[in-house]
């Protein structure tokens, strides 16, 4: 038998399972939460937490803290004044010098009982202490979901509050919150409000509850996409982050305007009738119309060759020193060629 790994919401997975993962296994002695996607790695922490219960939310301590292992040690050694197992939260464990994981490492050896939580970003995963929690199987990452993901984990979302969210719903959220799930998972707790329980979400019901200011801008630069229109677009584009709009928002409208465009190309080619366009689209029929007439302006081997650059820039945002801004612009002009 290989050795374990650790459990990894990544590429093409449904970060939902390792949640339910967490919230319906065994209860561990140890959890290592890490990885980019600091928001399911809060939601990861505060599902333990609420299975272990007793007092509360545990005793937190931050690496870097004086005497951290003297405390850690001294928690999880007493027993809660109101019941439950003790249990302790160390946060930013990358942070962690060697010496203090060694002393952590020695804790875990003697089995002092309740329950550790160790929560960070990005842990060297070749050290001892986390070495260990791979190996039996305490270890639970949640790298950032790609833009193709979100569309998905928006649905799941929706669904965990009793909501079916329209296709088109998907497609209009994606563009407005981009790959931020901390912002998308804000939204759709307003818009479950917002229609009353059970009830599906249309489209309608996100251009009511998400930024009114930020959807008009957004359709605006769809507006000038669809023109061809590129140089007030990148005007745009520079104002909106100025603004402070999420670059991995920006980058996840463009992919969904340029991907319906091309989509619209296809059926050009095919059997599909212009009343059928929508549906296949997931959008209104005014919205489609103007999609239609959009793609006719653009070559579609100009859109494939944007939608390659877009793929790329959601990688580029997140590695790249380059100004967003750059970045951005970049795919822009590509639908200029």
């Amino acid at each position: 038998m290989g050795p374990k790994t650790a459990s990894y919401a990544s590429r093409g997975e449904d970060p939902g399972s390792l949640l339910q993962k967490l919230a319906s296994g065994p209860l561990l002695p140890v959890y290592l939460l890490f990885g980019e996607e600091g928001y399911l790695v809060e939601r990861a922490a505060k599902t333990v937490l609420g299975r272990i219960g007793g007092s509360g939310p545990g005793v937190r301590l931050r690496a870097g803290e004086e005497r951290l292992v003297d405390r850690l040690e001294q928690t999880l050694r007493t027993s809660p004044l109101f019941g439950g197992p003790p249990c302790a939260v160390v946060t930013d464990v990358e942070s962690l010098s060697e010496a203090a994981q060694e002393e952590i490492l020695a804790l875990l050896l003697r089995d002092l009982g309740g329950h550790l939580l160790l929560v960070g970003a990005s842990p060297d995963m070749r050290r001892r202490l986390y070495a260990r929690c791979v190996r039996e199987g305490w270890a639970f990452g949640f790298r950032r979901l790609p833009l193709a993901r979100i569309p998905a984990w928006l649905r799941e979302e929706a669904a965990q509050r009793g909501h079916v969210l329209a296709a088109g719903a998907v497609e209009r959220l994606t563009e407005l919150v981009g790959s931020d799930l901390r912002t998308a998972a804000a939204e759709i707790e307003k818009i479950s409000l917002y229609v009353g329980a059970g009830q599906a979400i249309g489209v309608d019901a996100v251009a009511a509850v998400v930024g009114a200011m930020r959807a008009r801008s957004v359709l605006e630069l769809a507006i000038l996409i669809e023109r061809r229109d590129l140089g007030p677009a990148l005007a745009l584009v520079r104002r909106l982050l100025g603004q402070g709009e999420p670059p991995v928002a920006l980058a996840a409208f463009l992919a969904a305007q340029i991907r319906r465009m091309l989509i619209v190309k296809s059926l050009a080619s095919g059997p599909t009738a212009p009343a059928e366009i929508p549906a296949r689209l997931g959008v209104p029929p005014w919205v489609a119309d103007r999609i239609v007439s959009g793609a006719r302006r653009y070559e579609a081997g100009t859109l494939g060759r944007a939608l390659a650059q877009v793929a790329a820039l959601d990688l580029a945002l997140k590695s790249s020193r380059l100004p967003p801004a750059i970045l951005i612009e970049a795919c822009l002009l590509e639908l200029a060629t």
